[in-house]
């Protein structure tokens, strides 16, 4: 506190020595000024004049950001949605502007959950490079119904990467091409990662998500990470690695687990329950159909209890 007064008598000390009025602030000084606002402030002083709009650009990075609990990004009805955090608000309706607009509306704001739908592949890379030159810091992303272009992956792949330390929890429905999507995609955010969900109908191929992202959801929590859920279709995993993943778990239990497999062309439920059966993890076969659900609850002692599910599904 004793520091920061001293920088402002400073600058009080700077602004009289040369009897500045107050457009003529370097940009330095009303950088520092601007830390000091909320957030309703200073999109005020962002439509001041074109000097403040550049100073409040160039140090967004460090200015004070409006908390939300959800932003819905909705190409396919044209619309964005922005959901406060005080649950008693209602959210924030807004038409599709320009992607320069889109930045304007969406550069003060934080959220916790992110929502894209209906993205389609010529956008892709505009779209995801708008992304990563925000800081929306959010803990849960959920793209559906969505089409990107190979050279879009990379970039969402990097936007992964920046927000490495805040997203927990993925979500893509949907999204082709699938085999786009590989265990790159998901490098940066293991460990670390509590929930992944990963679906699609088929009719256009597989994730490419393999083992390899299911050995290191294993090894996270054999090293004291929570994995909380685990909803996979058309993904190119076998018993194998999820062997690993439900025996990490239940030597550390740290929380409850659930894992859905639907249409995973490489795993064999029946090896599974024979490896599993090997360690004295024996799972019951309810309807022996298509999908495999297993939850894994967590109980008083480290005692492990498994339920199992295996009911039909119908592709679309």
């Amino acid at each position: 506190m004793i520091d920061i007064f001293k920088s402002f008598l400073a600058i009080l000390d700077f602004i009289s020595v040369n009897c500045l009025q107050l457009q003529q602030f370097p940009k330095s000084v009303l950088a520092y000024i601007f830390a000091f606002l909320d957030c309703k402030s200073l999109l005020n002083c962002e439509l001041t004049c074109k000097k403040w709009s550049t100073v409040i650009e160039e140090n967004l990075h460090k200015l004070p950001k409006l908390q939300t609990d959800q932003i819905r990004i909705l190409f396919d009805e044209a619309e964005i949605l922005i959901h406060p955090i005080d649950e008693k608000k209602c959210p924030v309706r807004y038409s599709m502007p320009s992607l320069q607009g889109l930045e304007r509306r969406l550069h003060h704001l934080t959220t916790q959950s992110l929502f894209i739908r209906g993205l389609i592949s010529v956008e892709s890379v505009p779209v995801l490079r708008l992304l990563l030159s925000l800081t929306l810091r959010p803990q849960q992303v959920y793209i559906i119904w969505s089409q990107f272009s190979p050279a879009s992956i990379p970039m969402l792949e990097k936007f992964f990467y920046v927000n490495r330390e805040f997203v927990v929890d993925v979500g893509l429905e949907e999204c082709s091409p699938p085999h786009l999507f590989n265990d790159s995609l998901l490098d940066s955010l293991l460990p670390g990662l509590t929930c992944l969900r990963l679906w699609n109908n088929g009719k256009s191929g597989n994730y490419a998500i393999s083992d390899c992202s299911i050995y290191k959801l294993a090894n996270a929590i054999a090293d004291g990470y929570a994995v909380e859920t685990i909803d996979l279709t058309s993904c190119s995993l076998s018993e194998s690695s999820l062997s690993s993943l439900i025996l990490a778990w239940s030597s550390c239990p740290l929380s409850d687990l659930c894992i859905s497999l639907n249409y995973c062309p490489l795993l064999n439920k029946h090896s599974l329950y024979e490896i599993l059966a090997l360690h004295r993890i024996f799972l019951r076969d309810a309807y022996n159909k298509d999908l495999l659900c297993e939850v894994c609850r967590r109980i008083p002692k480290r005692e492990c209890s498994y339920t199992t599910m295996l009911r039909e599904q119908t592709r679309a």
